[in-house]
């Protein structure tokens, strides 16, 4: 019984393991071991890459779309890369809130 539950927390590590490595180099991996210093460097990672997100893909993008409004074609493949670049912004905002909730 103990090898299938090492087994399975074996499989759960090698899930999670990926995510937890990007989540971590980005910044928002919860982590008690970090010191102060460590832990203001992760938020000022996070910090970079939310504004490196908002200004360098989204507003050209809100940009863009209010310049093609009239054309619907154009409305719908400029929504293409706003609405999953917009979810991704709002996810990083959920998760720096959550992670900063748990220290």
């Amino acid at each position: 019984m103990d090898s299938s539950k090492e087994l399975a927390y074996a499989d759960l590590e090698w899930a999670i393991g990926i995510n937890r490595f990007t989540l971590e180099m980005i910044g928002l991996w919860p982590d008690e071991k970090l010191s102060n210093r460590q832990k203001f460097l992760a938020n000022l990672r996070a910090f970079v890459i939310f504004t490196t997100l908002i200004t360098v893909s989204i507003i050209p993008s809100i940009f863009s779309l209010v310049r093609v409004w009239n054309d619907m074609i154009a409305i719908i493949d400029n929504l293409q890369i706003t609405l999953p670049f917009s979810a991704t912004a709002v996810k990083i905002i959920i998760m720096w809130l959550r992670k900063e909730g748990e220290d």
